[in-house]
C-alpha cells in the first residue's frame, strides 16, 4: 500500500516515468504510467507537480541515454522541484551504481526520491540500505534480461532472421528481406569483376567516381574502406553474417567490434545472390595474398606501424578541418624509412592533381600539400626555442597553477627549489638545442644525427 504524505508544507513535486521499448503496448504502457500517477496526486494536496518526465523505448541501465532523466537531474540541482516521484526502481534505474549515485547526489540538493510502489524515501533512515537491495535486484533483472535477448537472437541468427539497417550496396530492404537492387547490384559486380581482373582498389576508386556511380547513400565520393567492406562482404553469395559486433557489458550496452572475442557465425540467407560463389572465393585468395605482403612489409595491414602513437597524426590538422595521415615518403641509405604527412580527405578522395589526371571532378578537394616529418620536426624545434627564450614567463604561469591546485603545507619552498632546478637544467638544454640546430644547418652533423639529439632533448625537456 502507498503510504500517504501528512505533512502540511506544499512541495514541488517532479514525476519520472519510463518504459524500455518503443512497442506499441509499451507506449500505451506509458499512458498508463500518467494516468496512474493522476490518481496518486489527487490524494496529495500539499503536491504541487512542477513537471512530468519521460523516456520512452530507452534502457534503464544507463543513466546517460535517457535524455530526459538527466535534465530531470539537471533541474534537481538548479532546486526547481523538493521531491521526485517514480513508480519503482527499476523505472528510476536498473544500475545499482547509477542508483546509488544519483539519488545520493539528490539528497545533497536536498531533493528527495519517493519509490511508490516500493515504498522508500530516501530521506528515511534506512532508504539508502532498502534502496541498495532493491537496485541490485533490479540490475540483476536487468542481466537474466539481456541473458535471454541474447538467447533469442542467437535462436533467430541461426535462421537466417536479418539484423539491421538492411543498408547494403545490391540490396533494399523490405521488412525481413533483402530485394537486389538492379543499379546498385551492377556497381557490386563491377567492383568484383574489376578486382579479380586485377585492378586495386585505388583504381577502382578512381573509375567508380569516373562513371559516377554511387554508394548505398547515394554519394559519389567512394573510399578504399568501403570499397574494402564490400570485396569481403558474404552476403551477396546468400551468407549472413552476425556477430561482427557485440556488446560486451550489459549495463553500459555499448557495441564494440568483434576481434575474435566470440565467434562469428554465418548462415545460408534466402536473398538472391548477386556474385557467383567462384567469382567470389577467387577475389578473397586475392586479398587474402595481398594481406600477407602487407603485413610482411609493413606488420599490419592497412596501416603504418606505430601510426595510432605518431604525435603528429594526433596533434596537426589540415586548414580544411581533417587530420594528416602518415605514408611512407621514400627509403634512406641506411634502409630507415622517411614518413611524410598528408591530408586524410585526400587519402580518401585523391589529390587535386590526381583527379584532373583522370577527369574527376575538383569540387571540395582539399589542396594542401604533403609535409615530410623532418620539416614538422624542425618547425617544432623553431616552436621551442622561442618557448625556451621565455622560460622565466612560462616556469612563472607553471609555479602559479601548481600553487592554486595544491594544498600542502611549505609546497612554495620546495615548489619553488623545483622549479629553479627545472629551469637550469632547460637552460642547459637550450644552449645544446642551439649547438646542434647549427650544425645541422652548417652541414658539419647529418639529419639523421641531428633527429638522434633533438628527440634527446625533447625528451628530457619534456
Amino acid at each position: 500500500m502507498i503510504a500517504v504524505d501528512t505533512c502540511d508544507t506544499r512541495k514541488k513535486v517532479a514525476i519520472y516515468a519510463r518504459v524500455s521499448t518503443e512497442h506499441e503496448e509499451q507506449v500505451y504502457a506509458m499512458k498508463n504510467q500518467k494516468d496512474w500517477y493522476s490518481s496518486i496526486l489527487g490524494i496529495h494536496p500539499e503536491w504541487e507537480v512542477v513537471q512530468m518526465y519521460s523516456d520512452e523505448g530507452v534502457t534503464g541501465t544507463a543513466a546517460k541515454k535517457r535524455p530526459s532523466f538527466m535534465r530531470m537531474i539537471n533541474n534537481a540541482r538548479k532546486g526547481k522541484f523538493d521531491m521526485i516521484l517514480t513508480r519503482e526502481v527499476s523505472r528510476f534505474a536498473r544500475n545499482t551504481v547509477d542508483t546509488l549515485r544519483y539519488t545520493r547526489e539528490l539528497k545533497n540538493h536536498e531533493v528527495e526520491v519517493y519509490f511508490l510502489n516500493d515504498g522508500i524515501r530516501t530521506f528515511d533512515s534506512d532508504g539508502e540500505l532498502r534502496l541498495s537491495i532493491m537496485a541490485t535486484l533490479a540490475q540483476d533483472e536487468s542481466r537474466k534480461t539481456s541473458v535471454r535477448v541474447k538467447c533469442g537472437q542467437q535462436i533467430s541468427m541461426e535462421k537466417g532472421v536479418i539484423y539491421g539497417n538492411g543498408n547494403v550496396l545490391g540490396y533494399d530492404r523490405d521488412g525481413d528481406q533483402y530485394i537486389v537492387n538492379p543499379e546498385q547490384a551492377e556497381t557490386v559486380r563491377c567492383i568484383f569483376n574489376w578486382y579479380a581482373g586485377g585492378m586495386g582498389l585505388k583504381k577502382i576508386k578512381w573509375e567508380l567516381e569516373r562513371r559516377g556511380m554511387r554508394t548505398a547513400m547515394g554519394e559519389d565520393k567512394w573510399c578504399f574502406r568501403s570499397i574494402s567492406r564490400i570485396l569481403r562482404n558474404p552476403l551477396y553469395i546468400g551468407v549472413l553474417t552476425y556477430h561482427r559486433e557485440y556488446t560486451p557489458d550489459y549495463l553500459e550496452q555499448k557495441k564494440v567490434v568483434n576481434h575474435g572475442e566470440i565467434p562469428i557465425l554465418q548462415v545460408q540467407g534466402g536473398h538472391e545472390h548477386i556474385i557467383p560463389d567462384e567469382l567470389f572465393y577467387t577475389v578473397q585468395e586475392r586479398l587474402e595474398k595481398k594481406r600477407r605482403i602487407w603485413e610482411g612489409e609493413i606488420g599490419k595491414a592497412g596501416a603504418d606501424e606505430g601510426e595510432e602513437k605518431d604525435i603528429w597524426v594526433e596533434k596537426i590538422r589540415c586548414e580544411c578541418g581533417c587530420s594528416f595521415h602518415r605514408k611512407r615518403w621514400h627509403t634512406r641509405k641506411d634502409g630507415s624509412i622517411e614518413y611524410a604527412y598528408c591530408c586524410y580527405r585526400q587519402v580518401r578522395s585523391g589529390t587535386l592533381q590526381e583527379r584532373k589526371n583522370r577527369g574527376i571532378s575538383t569540387e571540395e578537394v582539399c589542396e594542401s600539400s604533403s609535409v615530410p616529418d623532418w620539416k614538422l620536426q624542425m618547425m617544432a624545434v623553431s616552436v621551442f626555442r622561442n618557448c625556451i627564450q621565455e622560460v622565466d614567463e612560462i616556469l612563472g604561469m607553471v609555479q602559479e597553477m601548481l600553487m592554486s591546485h595544491l594544498d600542502v603545507k611549505n609546497v612554495e619552498k620546495s615548489g619553488a627549489e623545483k622549479l629553479k632546478e627545472v629551469k637550469r637544467e632547460i637552460v642547459g638544454l637550450k644552449s645544446k638545442l642551439d649547438r646542434s640546430l647549427d650544425l645541422f644547418f652548417e652541414g658539419d652533423i647529418s639529419k639523421e644525427e641531428f633527429r638522434k639529439k633533438k628527440e634527446e632533448y625533447e625528451r628530457r625537456i619534456v
